[in-house]
Formats: C-alpha cells, structure tokens, sequence
C-alpha cells in the first residue's frame, strides 16, 4: 500500500513538474506576444500624426520623446528647421514650428504645452516677426512647403 502510494506521489509530482514546465513556456510566450502587441501599437502611433497631437509636452523628457517620434513621421523637417532657422529663432519658436508641422490648431498646441493660448499666439506671432512673414496663413504656407 505504502509502496503504490509513494509511486503515485513520484508520478503526481512529474506530472507536477511538467506543468510548470509547460506553464513557464506560455508566460515566456505571453511575454513575446505583449513584446509584439507593443511594437505594433508603436508603430501604430508613429504612422501618423494624430497620436503627437495626444501628447504633453511638460518636461525636458517629454520633449525628447515628442521629437523621436516625429523625426520617424518627418524625416528631415526637423533637421531643415534647425539649418534654415536655427540661428534666427528661439528654443520656443523653433519647438512652436515642428509643433505647428504637426497640428495648426494653437488651442491644441497650448494643451500639450501646458501653457495659455495666449502664450501659444504671441510665440507665432514674434516666430512670423523673426522670420518676416506677415500673415500666419504665409507661416503655415511655409511650415507645409518645408519638407
């Protein structure tokens, strides 16, 4: 009797270890396919700009992470920027240009800044200043054309 539950207690406890075996694997699985689900909703959001729209832009951090993702969207516009403008512009007025590349809508703009709208307008206003242009339509004609 003893002996037959003994063997009974080895067989339960491969069948035990087996299982956990078989368990590790699928949470090493899991993982792979949360790795996967991530990278896709990734490049989800890099693949348009709607999603930049989403962002705060509170810190220095926040800021980086913005332009990462918006070099992958506009390759070069960023870097066209700094060349063009870089030495006429602001750290503000050149972060408010890439942030009018992405949406032209200042009360957007004022959000993900964390800032007023007012803020946001004399920003543009002292950017078309700088830059000699006269309307914000003839900014905005500009921001487009730049690629």
């Amino acid at each position: 009797m003893n002996i037959q539950k003994n063997d009974k207690e080895l067989i339960n406890a491969e069948k035990i270890e087996k299982l956990s075996g078989k368990i590790l694997e699928l949470i090493s699985k899991i993982d792979q396919l949360n790795n996967a689900i991530y990278n896709f909703d990734s490049a989800q959001i890099i693949s348009h700009d709607a999603p930049l729209e989403n962002l705060k832009i509170l810190t220095e951090d926040d800021w980086i992470r913005y332009k990462t993702i918006f070099r992958e969207i506009h390759t070069n516009y960023y870097s066209q920027i700094h060349i063009k403008y870089g030495n006429v512009l602001s750290k503000a007025e050149l972060r408010m240009m890439i942030l009018l590349k992405t949406t032209q809508n200042q009360a957007t703009i004022s959000s993900m800044l964390g800032i007023s709208k007012e803020s946001v307008r004399v920003c543009i206003y002292r950017t078309r200043i700088k830059l000699k242009i006269k309307t914000l339509k003839e900014l905005y004609q500009l921001i487009n054309n730049t690629k």
